[in-house]
């Protein structure tokens, strides 16, 4: 039997080794993935098992931390007030050039004396600062707590509501009760995220009052338990207990059958120290 040879056109065949080398890449970069991303691919896939984590893409990026600025400015890298830069600085690369030893002595100093850091932004990104797997221990169930907290923020649009509300404030009122006002509907939105985290690692098995445990830990590792002043943005220690304590005496989770489960993809990209969570 005579056998055709089969030529692939030139463009084709361009695709395909470009598609193969895109997934030789994929594949390499999950291997090198860092374990911080692998802990919060399983937390998170946990989380989307049994709570409708919407639509949109979700990312996440591991970062040096706020404490790294407080490094750069006693190292004289920046002046007070101009160091947010070193914050976001990639944790995981070594820097060369010129400061280069002052610079990666700031991430280390801040990977050691940092407590914990999390932060949501309106995009959907979500930071963590890289000393908080340190310092919470790796523990699956503080890290469930916070992370469910930060997604709550990026599900509700708790960025651009507490905005949409400080833009519908009389035109007339004055700066300081302004700020007081916007510290007021921040300080509810925390509330409300608090709640959502309770809810979301109640859904996946966790004890109800495992958020509630959470937050206690990660304020006696800070060292904080302030009293709530006008200006906060976050409630005080004693009130964002008592608030969570009384929610969660009201609350009645649903049963399993009515949870909602996220299906999604990952993918990881260590050039941009990104982790990209996609829902289907």
């Amino acid at each position: 039997m005579q056998i055709k040879k089969t030529f692939l056109p030139l463009a084709l065949l361009s695709l395909t080794l470009t598609s193969l080398l895109g997934l030789e890449r994929s594949v390499k970069a999950e291997e090198n993935m860092p374990n911080e991303y692998r802990l919060i691919k399983k937390v998170v896939n946990k989380l989307a098992k049994s709570n409708d984590l919407g639509r949109r893409p979700i990312f996440f990026t591991i970062n040096s931390g706020y404490a790294t600025e407080w490094a750069a400015q006693d190292l004289n890298l920046c002046k007070k007030g101009e160091c947010a830069y070193f914050g976001d600085l990639n944790p995981f690369k070594s820097y060369s050039g010129n400061s280069s030893a002052e610079v990666n002595e700031a991430i280390r100093q801040a990977y050691i004396f940092g407590t914990t850091a999390f932060f949501a932004y309106s995009n959907g990104t979500i930071s963590i600062a890289r000393y908080s797997f340190k310092t919470l221990d790796n523990r699956e169930d503080l890290l469930s707590c916070t992370i469910a907290h930060e997604l709550q923020h990026f599900l509700s649009d708790s960025i651009f509501n507490d905005s949409l509300k400080a833009s519908q404030l009389p035109s007339n009122l004055s700066k300081e009760k302004r700020e007081i006002a916007e510290a007021r509907f921040s300080r509810q939105s925390e509330v409300e995220a608090d709640q959502g985290s309770v809810i979301m690692t109640s859904n996946i098995g966790y004890p109800l009052d495992t958020c509630f445990k959470a937050l206690d830990y990660k304020a006696r590792i800070r060292g904080t338990a302030d009293a709530t002043s006008e200006l906060d943005t976050h409630p005080g220690y004693k009130e964002r207990l008592a608030k969570m304590k009384s929610f969660m005496a009201k609350y009645k989770a649903p049963s399993h059958s009515q949870n909602k489960t996220t299906l999604g993809e990952w993918h990881y990209d260590s050039e941009l120290n990104l982790l990209k969570f996609s829902p289907k």
